[in-house]
């Protein structure tokens, strides 16, 4: 018989899971910063495409490292396709935006 979840059980997959955000977030935020240096920029130089393409790659390069009981290729695919999606819905809205005004 397949033992159900409990409220303890959903507790700490999400305790898991937001701890390894945090650490992949800090994780990508270094590797934007030393990505920028390397290209004589900061940040804070970067527009919003720029900022979200060096998220995307940081972030990808940095989750798989915080959720290390996951298989690394997994992580990365999956996160290649929710950044994918993320960025078709934002141009998307842009789109729409501009054809308003």
């Amino acid at each position: 018989m397949k033992r159900v979840p409990t409220v303890e059980d959903l507790e700490a997959i999400s305790s898991d899971l937001s701890a390894g955000l945090k650490a992949a977030l800090r994780s990508a935020r270094t590797i934007m910063e030393q990505r920028a240096r390397e290209n004589g920029l900061t940040v804070s130089d970067l527009d919003d495409h720029q900022l979200l393409d060096y998220f995307t790659d940081a972030f990808i390069e940095a989750a798989p490292a915080a959720y290390a009981g996951l298989d690394r290729d997994t992580v990365q695919k999956v996160l290649r396709a929710m950044f994918s999606s993320i960025v078709t819905n934002i141009s998307a809205a842009a789109e729409s935006s501009r054809s308003i005004n």
